[in-house]
Parts: structure tokens; sequence; C-alpha cells
């Protein structure tokens, strides 16, 4: 959520205020797939129009995964 943050903070920043820009946040890791659920429900502090809105996820782990306790899937 971090980047996610970051990204808002530059928008606020130069002062957009054209529509609303979409965003993807990437999944790529376990720790992100166990904290999917704060992700997908991030809005940024400064509204949909100033700092952009979250509209989907993008999930690519590698594979397998069954180091970090999870089965061996493939995402798409």
């Amino acid at each position: 959520m971090e980047d996610l943050e970051t990204v808002t903070d530059a928008m606020e920043a130069i002062g957009r205020s054209q529509g609303t820009i979409h965003l993807v946040a990437s999944i790529e890791s376990a720790q992100a797939l166990h904290h999917v659920g704060g992700i997908a429900a991030w809005k940024s502090v400064y509204g949909p129009e100033k700092g952009g809105e979250l509209k989907a996820l993008l999930v690519s782990l590698p594979s397998p995964i069954v180091n970090h306790g999870l089965h061996s899937f493939d995402c798409i």
C-alpha cells in the first residue's frame, strides 16, 4: 500500500484535477497476497478525483511458491 500512497501523494503535489486516474496494483509476492484485502480496500486520502482510484489487482506470483507455505499454482 506504500506504493499506492507514493503515487497518490505525487498526484496531489502536482495539482492534478482533470478526471479520475484508474490505478492497477500488482500483487507479486506471498506477503502482498496475504495483505490483498487491505490493498483492495485502499482509497486515496485525497479522494478519487485528485488521488486516483484503484480499479484492478494484477496477481503475478512465482510458481511454485511452496516455500511460503502455499500450494503450487499459476496465476493468470
